[in-house]
């Protein structure tokens, strides 16, 4: 394909297949690259492809669509530094996202029973979201610390009808599939964790699930028509239309959780400590504020970058 595109500009020799290549076909090629008109051309495309330098752009372009306001850390912004977040400070939809850096720093203080706080409302949501962080590695708790995960970005996009009649018929039947599968699952899955008792409490949840598969399959059913007509009639860019549960979700890791007892155990100076719970005071009070301006997603429904309309 590459070769046909460079026959195409004028600038090499037509393509020839490698099953068909010969030691004739090689020699006639790189005589035709010794023509100058081709040389001339190949010439001129290059100045060209210099002025315009495509790479560049393309990274510009990418980089103005990446999710940035997602993948970095609240509060290692406010200090000058640019870190990826890789856990939530605060219960869903009102969170922080923050480091491992700023992890492992409210981690250190769990056991501490003063801080050299600036205020004591930073301390009470400090010593707050600390209590909760051991239970919030592993299971999700309403207020505290869990892991951060980048919502799915321009991933199993609908674009047309069709494509959202395609989804939606495939989900459909996908999950309409797993749901007798919950015979079995379900109680293994509580026999794993609880023991006998547990599998018969999954035993008693099996015709729930079972009916929450099937719920699902028509949700997603709908939806996925749904985003398809509005963004193939409509122009829209929607991920989705009522179905939110589309993200990606992160889990807990052994190499992270090493990282964070690692920065634990070396401990943080007292400058530094200083400046995090500054910052975590700080990144809280424009979260408040955010919020408060009621954020709304923008024309293009793009599932990160939540704009404030200012009074």
């Amino acid at each position: 394909m590459r070769a046909e595109m460079v026959r195409r500009a004028g600038v090499g020799p037509s393509p020839i297949r490698v099953t068909k290549l010969t030691p004739d076909n090689l020699a006639s090629r790189f005589k035709e690259l010794q023509d100058p008109t081709i040389q001339a051309a190949a010439k001129d495309m290059s100045e060209k492809m210099a002025i315009e330098d495509g790479i560049k752009f393309g990274l510009e372009h990418f980089l103005s669509d990446l999710p940035r306001d997602n993948i970095c850390c609240d509060v290692s912004l406010l200090i000058g530094e640019v870190r990826p977040a890789k856990f939530r400070l605060g219960r869903k939809g009102y969170h922080l996202k923050i480091c491992v850096e700023v992890a492992a720093f409210l981690k250190s203080t769990e056991n501490e029973d003063s801080l050299p706080l600036h205020d004591e409302w930073v301390l009470r949501r400090t010593k707050r979201a600390v209590s909760t962080f051991a239970k919030s590695l592993v299971h999700r708790s309403t207020d505290g610390m869990r892991r951060h995960s980048v919502t799915r970005y321009s991933l199993s996009r609908v674009p047309s009808v069709f494509h959202g009649c395609v989804a939606g018929w495939g989900a459909l039947f996908h999950k309409i599939t797993l749901a007798p599968f919950q015979l079995y699952f379900k109680p293994d899955e509580y026999a794993r964790s609880h023991g006998a008792f547990g599998c018969i409490f999954g035993i008693f949840l099996i015709p729930f699930t079972i009916l929450w598969y099937i719920a699902r399959a028509i949700i997603v059913f709908v939806d996925r028509i749904l985003t398809g007509v509005s963004n193939g009639c409509f122009g829209t860019n929607n991920p989705f239309c009522f179905d939110w549960t589309n993200e990606t979700e992160a889990y807990h890791s052994s190499e992270l959780e090493a990282e964070l007892n690692l920065l634990v155990s070396r401990g943080f100076s007292q400058r530094r400590r200083e400046e995090y719970l500054l910052a975590i005071e700080m990144a809280q009070s424009l979260r408040k504020v955010f919020d408060w301006a009621k954020p709304k997603y923008p024309n293009r429904n793009c599932p990160h970058f939540r704009v404030a309309r200012s009074a």
